[in-house]
C-alpha cells in the first residue's frame, strides 16, 4: 500500500524534478492517520521549497509531509533522527555526524513536528532532543521511486547522453601495442 502511495505522491515531484508541468490527472492518494500537527499558510518563502502540512503518521513511523506542489514525501523517524543536523548531532566543520549509532534508538517516536515562522520542520523526540530540517534539504533527499532514479539520472553519465565521445579500445590490440 505504501508503495503505491509513493508512486502517486511522487509523480508530481518527479514532473517538478524534470522542470515539467504537473500531470493533467494526478493519482488519488489514499489517506493515512488522522491527526493534523502543523500548517502553514504561507504561499511561497523566498522562491524556495515551502512545506504546506507536517503529519505524523506513527503507525507506519513515518513523517509525512506535503509540498507546496500538492507533493508528498514520507520520512522514517530513524532516518531523521540519524539525520539531525544541530550542533550536538553534526560536526560542521567536518560535515560528519557526531552522533553514534550506539546512542541512537532505532524504535524512536516523536513527541511533536510543527512548521517554524520560517518554514521549517521542527521534531521533538521522546528524550526532548530538537531537530530542525531545512524544507530544500528534505526535498532533496525524497526517498521515492522516482526521486530516487532522477538522482541516480544526475549521477551517472551516459553515453547516449553526452556530445563527449569516450576513449574505447580492443582489448586483443591493446595487448598487442605491449609485446
Amino acid at each position: 500500500m505504501f508503495s503505491s502511495l509513493a508512486r502517486c505522491a511522487s509523480r508530481a515531484a518527479l514532473h517538478v524534478l524534470k522542470g515539467t508541468s504537473r500531470p493533467s490527472k494526478p493519482g488519488k492518494l489514499p489517506c493515512f492517520g488522522h491527526q493534523t500537527l502543523a500548517v502553514v499558510p504561507l504561499p511561497t518563502v523566498g522562491g524556495s521549497t515551502v512545506v504546506r502540512h507536517a503529519q505524523v503518521l506513527d503507525h507506519k513511523r513515518l513523517l509525512q509531509v506535503e509540498w507546496d506542489d500538492g507533493s508528498y514525501s514520507f520520512y522514517p523517524f530513524t532516518w531523521l533522527r540519524d539525520n539531525c543536523q544541530c550542533p550536538l548531532c553534526m560536526l560542521q566543520s567536518a560535515k560528519a555526524r557526531s552522533l553514534l549509532l550506539t546512542d541512537l534508538d532505532v524504535h524512536t517516536g516523536m513527541d511533536q513536528v510543527q512548521i517554524t515562522e520560517n518554514n521549517k520542520v521542527s521534531i521533538t523526540w521522546p528524550d526532548q532532543h530538537s531537530s530542525e530540517f531545512e524544507p530544500d534539504w528534505l526535498k532533496k533527499r525524497c526517498f521515492s521511486p522516482e526521486a530516487r532514479q532522477a538522482r541516480q539520472e544526475e549521477l551517472f553519465l551516459n553515453a547516449s547522453d553526452t556530445s563527449t565521445p569516450f576513449p574505447t579500445r580492443f582489448f586483443s590490440i591493446s595487448v598487442t601495442n605491449l609485446q
